[in-house]
């Protein structure tokens, strides 16, 4: 008859359990043959027979070696070695060299007196540290994070950062987590330098890196923390993975654990809200409307009946007032678009001023379509090295940021990504042949012979003329 507790295990566990016994009773044999051997050999040391001692004490260091031989691998194969699966990184604090100090002292101390009470506190603070590396690995371990973050972010605006940590550990909590994202850069520092740098903590730490603070977070359960946060450049952030570090319980090393992950978000450009911005784009949208009057939704003008007129539209209430017949004129909406061009080239040796004049112009034109189709504007987009076509839409206006996130003058940009479609002056004559309701930023200056065309019938807006 099967024991009760023999339907719950397997061919395989039971196999297992037997290998587990077997190798119990070898180790249990060796290691207490060697504990045994090494009182035997106290006594006969004790009785005055030190040849037998010196044979015992030799059988029990062999026993012992004997025992760890046998038993370490066979412990190893059977052990998680979660710690050196980690990517973890130490930090050098305030904390380390004050207590680095006093453990060098405490140590000369011991060894210059020969005090017993120094030598116990030396091994307390050595203890210390040795407690202090345990605990915290502990703290980082099983510990997953996630990151949410809103689907549309412009440059230098507040969003809300959703940040969770999960505690898998079903027995102790975590302690004092500083959680961030790792963002990858094009050039990474290496070397012995840089390796040293980030040990004491000299590196430029990144905005992302130490997000939220997690005082504890308990056994088994998930913690959620919303971040206000500003991007302050635009363009693609590449995100590495999260970074997890701590300082419990001494603050004597802040241990960060890396852990991999894998996502980007893109960061649109900023939108200016300057009144000057907002005056020269109530000006635009008026002569769009002085400029074309046809069969659209919107009032135009009321002016005097003629011949021809379409009698739907003719306005009572004016013909009433004025005694003569009045008619409504509407704007043509085929016509409310406006074209803006975007110039990616470079002087040959760009300047740090041209750079931050080039980033002025990315945020200009970004203000110009936001605004231009939150007034129902149909805007089109122009490079190079592309042409999104006329919308008005919402979707369309994410997709004009999102290119202008991205956009980089030619001396940055990658040919083999982005391969030119055309040269300068074929842009140029893009431009003008498309002239009529246009903007064009370039770095190139107003009186350019090249502009002369455009400037008649469009805006040119050169990266000079942007001021902070």
């Amino acid at each position: 008859m099967k024991k009760w507790y023999e339907k719950f295990l397997t061919p395989e566990m039971k196999a297992d359990l037997r290998s587990m016994l077997i190798n119990f009773i070898i180790t249990s044999l060796l290691l207490g043959g060697a504990i045994v051997s090494l009182f035997v050999a106290i006594m006969a040391q004790s009785v005055g027979e030190p040849r037998t001692a010196e044979v015992l004490y030799l059988l029990s260091l062999v026993l012992g070696v004997a025992g760890g031989i046998y038993s370490i691998p066979i412990l190893a194969k059977r052990v998680q070695w979660d710690f050196l699966q980690f990517n973890l990184s130490y930090t050098a604090t305030t904390e380390t060299a004050f207590f680095l100090t006093i453990l060098l002292v405490v140590g000369i101390a011991a060894v210059n007196t020969g005090n017993n009470l120094l030598y116990l506190i030396f091994s307390i603070l050595v203890g210390l540290i040795l407690t202090s590396g345990v605990v915290s690995h502990n703290s980082l371990r099983d510990i997953d994070v996630g990151l949410r973050f809103p689907d549309h972010i412009y440059a230098k605006q507040e969003v809300h950062l959703d940040i969770t940590v999960t505690n898998h550990k079903h027995l102790v909590p975590s302690f004092s987590l500083m959680v961030g994202v790792e963002i990858a850069t094009r050039k990474g520092k290496t070397g012995f330098r840089a390796k040293m740098r980030e040990l004491f903590g000299l590196l430029d730490k990144h905005g992302l890196s130490q997000l939220a603070h997690f005082i504890v977070v308990p056994r088994r359960q998930r913690l959620r923390q919303t971040i206000p946060y500003a991007f302050q450049q635009r363009g693609r952030y590449v995100i590495k993975g999260f970074v997890v570090s701590t300082k419990f319980p001494f603050g004597f090393v802040q241990k960060t654990r890396h852990i991999e992950a894998h996502g980007e978000l893109i960061v649109y450009p900023e939108i200016e809200s300057r009144r000057d911005i907002l005056d020269g784009l109530s000006t635009l949208t008026g002569n769009l409307e002085h400029l074309f009057k046809g069969t659209g939704a919107e009032l135009y003008a009321i002016r005097q009946y003629q011949t021809g007129d379409n009698l739907r539209h003719i306005d009572w209430k004016a013909t009433a007032k004025t005694r003569r017949t009045m008619v409504k004129e509407f704007t043509r909406e085929d016509e409310r678009r406006v074209t803006i061009f975007f110039d990616t080239m470079a002087p040959a040796q760009p300047s740090p001023e041209f750079n931050r004049q080039f980033e002025q112009a990315v945020s200009r034109a970004a203000t110009i379509a936001f605004r231009l189709v939150d007034s129902n504007i149909q805007v089109r987009l122009v490079t190079p090295t592309s042409d999104s076509g006329f919308d008005s839409s919402h979707e369309h206006l994410h997709k004009l940021l999102h290119e202008l996130a991205l956009i980089r003058f030619d001396n940055e940009t990658d040919t083999s990504e982005t391969p030119r479609q055309a040269s300068n002056s074929e842009f140029l004559s893009k431009v003008v042949v498309n002239s009529s309701s246009g903007i064009l930023f370039t770095h190139l200056q107003q009186t350019d012979d090249r502009l002369a065309r455009f400037v008649r019938f469009g805006k040119v807006v050169s990266f000079s003329s942007l001021s902070s």
